[in-house]
């Protein structure tokens, strides 16, 4: 077996597969997409398209080994076709259901309204959100090529990012606070998790106006409310929260692997004038992104080198934008929540909402609720 055929993990794989091994640690869930098709496609052709672009792409034949992955010559494609009630509801089953052997799979769903869907789930060790798009992509437009391999981005980020020096960015950015800092919002940073875990969701008015005025993403815009609500709510000034990003360098745009990486968003004056958030909150997210390759892992063992990642954890926030967009002319979505944390608060935004996942040992839910309010209040 060649190298080419075999490389170890990146710093977001080991993660994702140790995570279950971590009882009461944040973890990655299954990562699933989908994407609408006329009703008179049939399974053996989506399976024949699927095997052509398993071939592209060596993560799609790739096993585990616990040290790495092993690349096979012959893809494990085969397409289920599965009854449901309707696709919303069928893909949301798909997508959150465990895996079994294989690493990823595929599904076509026929509604009973005559409406069918492909749906394909990754364990999160194989692929991130945007690496199942670039799976429905290439299933659209064939004839393109991945790029570089994983394999290549896995020697890449070994090289680049050995040692604490590499994080040196983020210790000017952090300046001594522990990544793991435990979020005002939380009532009792000591509690233990009570296994009562709730999900509480508001509807958000749109952000792109104020995205542009402030020279933002909309994104950006609503971390940064989301920061000065919880300043208004505690009191508290001198924020900060880990939100995933995208974190594909040049080169890898059409790979599919595990790229997407938490960048730690620290807000000083979260508690200042929502202009003056704004404006903060500009530079502290091109700061970061100029950074979003550094490994969260390496962040978080370097700032903060007394606390492993084994040990009992402060509650934090956590959050997640699942990609949701058009792909080739294709409506594509993630299926539910991509990340899960027993001990924090994970809020996910979408072009809908926003919805906010915590214990409430850790967290009480009227207070969450009050900082949810304000910051729609923040953007409306």
């Amino acid at each position: 077996m060649s190298a080419a055929d075999r490389w170890g993990f990146s710093a977001q794989q080991r993660w994702r597969y140790d995570a279950p091994r971590r009882p009461g640690h944040e973890r990655a869930l299954p990562v699933a997409v989908g994407a609408e098709v006329g009703r008179e496609v049939r399974a053996a052709a989506l399976a024949a398209a699927l095997d052509r672009v398993a071939r592209t792409h060596p993560m799609l034949r790739a096993t585990l080994d616990g040290d790495g992955v092993v690349v096979a010559d012959e893809p494990p494609v085969a397409v289920d076709e599965i009854e449901v009630a309707s696709l919303d509801d069928g893909f949301a089953a798909y997508g959150s259901a465990p895996f079994g052997d294989s690493l990823w799979r595929a599904g076509l769903l026929r509604a009973r309204d005559g409406r069918a869907a492909l749906a394909l789930a990754f364990d999160p060790v194989v692929a991130d959100g945007a690496s199942g798009g670039i799976v429905l992509r290439d299933l659209v437009s064939p004839g393109g090529t991945a790029g570089r391999t994983y394999g290549e981005y896995v020697a890449w980020q070994a090289a680049t990012y050995a040692g604490c020096a590499a994080a040196g960015h983020w210790h000017d950015a952090l300046d001594g606070v522990a990544v793991n800092r435990a979020f005002p919002l939380a009532r009792d940073a000591r509690a233990e998790p009570s296994g009562e875990r709730v999900t509480r969701t508001v509807a958000t008015p749109p952000t792109e106006d104020l995205a542009t005025r402030a020279r933002m993403t909309p994104l950006a815009v609503r971390v940064a409310a989301l920061l000065a609500a919880t300043a208004r709510v505690t009191g508290a000034s001198d924020l900060s929260a880990r939100v995933a990003v995208a974190a594909r360098p040049r080169g890898w745009e059409r790979t599919v692997g595990v790229f997407a990486n938490d960048v730690v968003l620290r807000m000083r004056a979260a508690g200042a004038a929502f202009d003056a958030v704004l404006a903060e909150a500009r530079g502290v997210w091109l700061a970061a992104l100029a950074h979003q390759h550094v490994p969260y892992a390496l962040v978080r063992e370097c700032v903060s080198p007394g606390l492993r990642v084994d040990d009992h954890r402060p509650p934090e926030m956590t959050v997640i934008a699942p990609a949701v967009g058009g792909s080739s002319g294709l409506a594509t979505r993630l299926a539910g929540p991509a990340y899960d944390d027993p001990e924090g608060l994970v809020v996910t935004l979408d072009g809908a909402g926003t919805a906010a996942t915590f214990d409430t040992a850790r967290f009480d839910v009227a207070v969450v609720d009050a900082m949810l309010a304000e910051a729609v209040r923040l953007v409306g």
